[in-house]
């Protein structure tokens, strides 16, 4: 594992607020239906993010990294209740991949790295975050939610690995708002 940079904030960027430099021009992708069990929300996932029986996958990032996503962690991450009622995770199984392979932004937080990704939709924006746990040599898919525009930047923190943003200016391009 890599040693972390030193901690910063999006001000230590020269970066300007969310909306400037999240200005997500991804269409929202569809949301799975709620399914009925924890079994059948696992078999959902893996639908999506392993597709033919696949026990595992590499997804080569932005940030020159690989995350992993294995079979055996799909339960982890729909097995979540609040309040008594499953969460319904994997609704959002079609968000993971875009957000994993064209983040706006990856922070690392500790040892998590935080992919955020926008995902526009008939004029609002909706903002899927998506948090991997770094272990030696691999990476453990985590969790996948929603998280406001106005609270994005609480995510926003620890040190910056990539940004869209600056990856198209460094090319020498930048897409106009």
């Amino acid at each position: 594992m890599k040693p972390p940079p030193p901690a910063a904030n999006p001000a230590d960027f020269g970066k300007l607020g969310v909306p400037k430099v999240l200005r997500g021009q991804t269409p929202v992708p569809a949301s799975l239906p709620r399914a009925a069990s924890v079994e059948d929300a696992v078999a959902a996932l893996a639908a999506v993010l392993l597709p033919d029986g696949m026990v595992s996958r590499i997804v080569k990032t932005p940030d020159d990294e690989k995350a992993v996503i294995h079979r055996s962690w799909l339960k982890h991450i729909v097995d979540r209740e609040k309040g008594g009622v499953r969460d319904a995770r994997e609704r959002f199984a079609n968000y993971i991949l875009p957000t994993l392979q064209t983040p706006d932004e990856i922070w690392l937080v500790g040892s998590r790295k935080r992919f955020i990704k926008v995902f526009t939709e008939g004029g609002s924006d909706k903002t899927m975050l998506l948090v991997l746990d770094e272990r030696p040599d691999v990476f453990l898919l985590w969790t996948a939610y929603r998280v406001s525009r106005k609270r994005i930047n609480n995510q926003r923190s620890g040190t910056l690995l990539y940004s869209r943003e600056l990856a198209e200016k460094k090319q020498g391009w930048v897409r106009k708002a």
